[in-house]
């Protein structure tokens, strides 16, 4: 049961521009790494990004560093970049 205490210091909170500022960044953030994690079918990731709620700090750390160096590993493995021995001078 809400009481009549409760009530007005959620409407306060919701009406912080600090706390929807974080919300909002909050659902950004966990939109971008959760995709991402779906794009490179890694479960875990997409699970413990689902669940656990650190308002962007560990959806920051996959997206800055786990996710990225799979996609550059994986880019350079399709493209086939790879640098070309130089010639031989006669």
């Amino acid at each position: 049961m809400i009481f009549p205490q409760n009530v007005s210091q959620l409407e306060a909170m919701l009406q912080s521009p600090w706390f929807l500022a974080a919300l909002v960044w909050s659902m950004v953030v966990k939109g971008i790494a959760l995709w991402q994690a779906s794009q490179l079918r890694q479960k875990i990731w997409f699970v413990a990004l689902f669940v656990v709620n650190t308002f962007g700090i560990l959806e920051l750390i996959y997206l800055l560093f786990v996710a990225k160096a799979i996609v550059e590993v994986k880019w350079v493995q399709e493209e086939g970049t790879r640098p070309k021995p130089k010639k031989e001078r006669k």
